[in-house]
């Protein structure tokens, strides 16, 4: 990768330095360079990897659902509305009983043969 910048006659090298930094926080040269000069083991690389690709994949969701969201209204089109927390609760309970229950006669069925 290369990338050039060109200081002007009477131009400032702080800025281009500046510029510099920015091309590598970007294109995240910088990142790796500090990490391997803190001697990055493989393992914590591993680990860095698979943190940055768990963030991406949430930025991703949340980007699609604020698109989603700002199409619904722009387009004058209902969303549907989060249950309550309480009735979420509830119905997991239930259905949490209802596994037990399913489980038991399974086991009842089993134990009779």
């Amino acid at each position: 990768m290369a990338f050039r910048v060109a200081v002007a006659p009477g131009g400032s090298a702080a800025a281009a330095l500046a510029a510099v930094r920015r091309w590598g926080v970007a294109s995240g040269v910088l990142e790796l360079l500090l990490l391997q000069q803190n001697y990055e083991s493989s393992s914590s690389r591993r680990n860095r990897l698979a943190a940055a690709r768990a963030y991406r994949a949430k930025r991703d969701y949340l980007r699609y659902a604020a698109a989603a969201i700002a199409h619904a209204r722009k387009h004058h089109l209902s969303l549907p509305l989060p249950e309550e927390p309480e009735e979420d609760l509830q119905q997991q309970q239930q259905q949490q009983q209802q596994q037990q229950q399913q489980r038991q006669q399974q086991r009842q069925t089993r134990a009779s043969f």
